[in-house]
C-alpha cells in the first residue's frame, strides 16, 4: 500500500537452508499477488562487487525484501545489519525485513514477534499448571503478535508519513 506503483518484489537470499526455505515460502504466496513479479538476488552466487551492481540497478517499480543473506561467493560473511547497510547505501529502493533486525541500519521496516508477550503467556500457563490445572484445561494460545517497526530516517527518505503506517506501528 505504501508503494502502490511497485509491481516487482526482489528478495535477497542465499544458499543456506533458511534461504532455500524463504524461496519455498515466497512460491506459496505468489498466487496472492498475480500482478506482481517475484525475483531473487542470491548473495551466495555473487561477489561483493556483483551484489552491489545488482542492487544498485534495481528499477523504480521494485520493493526489496532482505530475507536471509549471510555469505557471498567470495566467502565474505555478513550480518543482517551489514546487508541492510549495503542495501541502504547502494540500492535506491525501499528495503523491508520480515523478521527482527535492520531498522536503524537501512531497512525501512522490520516485522518481528513479541517474545516478551510469548514469555508472559507461557509463564501464566505454568502458574496455572502449578496451581493444579490440567493441561487439557489450558486453552491453546493463538493470535498474531507481529509488530512492525519503522525507521524514521527511511520514512523521510521515501516520503512516507506516519499516518500511512499500519495501526500500532512502532
Amino acid at each position: 500500500r505504501l508503494f502502490s506503483g511497485c509491481d516487482t518484489f526482489v528478495s535477497i537470499i542465499d544458499d543456506t537452508e533458511t534461504g532455500k526455505a524463504d524461496v519455498v515460502s515466497l512460491e506459496q504466496i505468489k498466487p496472492q499477488f498475480p500482478d506482481h513479479t517475484f525475483d531473487f538476488i542470491n548473495l551466495s552466487h555473487l561477489t561483493h562487487d556483483e551484489f552491489l551492481d545488482d542492487i544498485g540497478s534495481l528499477p523504480d517499480n521494485t520493493i526489496v525484501f532482505e530475507l536471509d543473506a549471510f555469505q557471498d561467493a567470495e566467502g565474505n560473511v555478513y550480518t543482517i545489519d551489514d546487508v541492510c547497510r549495503l542495501l541502504s547505501e547502494h540500492c535506491p529502493r525501499p528495503v523491508f525485513r520480515v523478521s527482527t533486525g535492520g531498522v536503524g541500519n537501512g531497512a525501512l521496516c522490520s516485522g518481528f514477534l513479541d517474545f516478551e508477550m510469548f514469555g508472559r503467556v507461557a509463564g501464566a500457563m505454568v502458574i496455572d499448571l502449578l496451581n493444579g490445572a490440567k493441561p487439557s484445561e489450558i486453552p491453546l494460545a493463538t493470535g498474531n503478535s507481529t509488530e512492525y517497526m519503522f525507521d524514521y530516517q527511511q520514512l523521510k527518505r521515501f516520503g512516507i508519513k506516519d499516518t500511512q503506517l499500519p495501526e500500532n506501528s512502532i
